[in-house]
């Protein structure tokens, strides 16, 4: 983005220095006009266009899935492994003591509606944590983890994608986000548990 603004910055000043540089009754391309008017017009356009754009889509980006919440409802410690997710949970037990659920590989179960944040890393490679239904992306390595935050929606099984080239079987390390309701999410979660 950074080199796409230098590169808009660099035309719009060859244009601006040729708009301005001759003389205004130098000929040009309509009789009547000011040279240097209609050429400032055909600059000055497409800079609030091109401006306006920027903007929007800042405001848009703005809701970027790194920016973690501090309180999210569940904590998910997600790390890729060649070839599957390894998934594990954080369940505050009785006591008010956090203990952590190990389930069953690729199947990523969330509560519909409440905030989830994944922790995730890897174990050997460059792994990419993709879930396109969610427009949520990361790529980890060794030693390099990152969070990300989901608040699924709507209820449903959604893929979960390796993005990055992690080896010979990459192309089998997919994944399902299974978003349930509460109650089927708090039925799932003890059945998890009592089978580990």
């Amino acid at each position: 983005m950074i080199g796409s603004v230098i590169a808009f910055l660099v035309v719009e000043g060859i244009v601006a220095w040729q708009a301005f540089r001759r003389p205004d009754d130098a000929p040009g391309p309509l009789k009547g006009f000011s040279r240097r008017r209609l050429e400032a017009a055909w600059m000055l356009t497409p800079a609030v266009i091109l401006v306006s754009l920027l903007l929007w889509t800042g405001s848009v980006l703005g809701r970027d899935a790194h920016n973690v919440p501090s309180h999210p409802d569940l904590v998910v410690h997600v790390t890729g492994h060649q070839f599957y997710w390894q998934l594990q949970y954080e369940v505050p037990g009785k006591d008010g003591a956090v203990r952590t659920v190990e389930v069953a590989p690729n199947q990523l179960h969330l509560p519909q509606g409440k905030v989830a944040r994944l922790d995730i890393a890897s174990a050997d490679v460059v792994h990419g944590f993709w879930v396109p239904q969610f427009q949520v992306k990361t790529s980890v390595a060794p030693n390099a983890p990152d969070s990300l935050w989901i608040k699924p929606e709507d209820k449903g099984e959604f893929n979960i994608v390796c993005a990055e080239l992690c080896g010979n079987s990459h192309f089998a390390m997919r994944g399902f986000v299974h978003v349930e309701s509460d109650e089927e999410f708090a039925k799932w979660l003890a059945s998890a548990e009592v089978a580990k």
